[in-house]
């Protein structure tokens, strides 16, 4: 997805764990070109420096932000997994394979970016959620959601 975006073609949904990736990895990269440009000081004075300033000052905030969100601590190589289950649809009585929740790309996007921790919070994200998921689904669901949450915090 990473590569999506740095060709300039953005997709319709990004979330909050892949945009957290990729201002680590710019901010990263413009910090070791500063270390290793030992006229830094004479550069930062230019006008187009400055005006870089405040574009790196904006993406240190929001990556700040981003980290201390619910995603802050997910590995974006993880998140296939999970994206996979929330949007499988139900399993089928004689079906194999692990039972997913048929979320929509929407929902399944909210998931990521507030990885909800209570049956409230999936009220305020899934639509018609008493009808789509009866209350064990919801719990895990919600299990599912701590359980990539907690293994990525340790």
């Amino acid at each position: 997805m990473a590569e999506t975006l740095k060709s300039g073609h953005v997709p319709e949904l990004v979330t909050n764990i892949e945009v957290l990736h990729m201002l680590k990895e710019k901010i990263e990269t413009r910090k070791a070109s500063i270390a290793g440009d030992p006229d830094h000081e004479i550069h930062k004075r230019s006008t187009a420096a400055k005006q870089l300033l405040h574009r790196d000052w904006i993406e240190e905030r929001v990556y700040g932000y981003l980290k201390s969100s619910p995603c802050g601590n997910l590995e974006l190589q993880k998140m296939p997994q999970l994206v996979s289950r929330l949007k499988r649809t139900k399993k089928k009585e004689n079906d194999n394979n692990e039972r997913g929740f048929g979320l929509t790309d929407g929902e399944t996007l909210q998931i990521l970016n507030s990885m909800p921790a209570v049956h409230a919070e999936l009220y305020l994200i899934i639509e018609d959620v008493d009808s789509r998921l009866g209350e064990e689904d919801q719990t895990r669901l919600l299990e599912l959601i701590d359980m990539h949450s907690t293994e990525n915090s340790k």
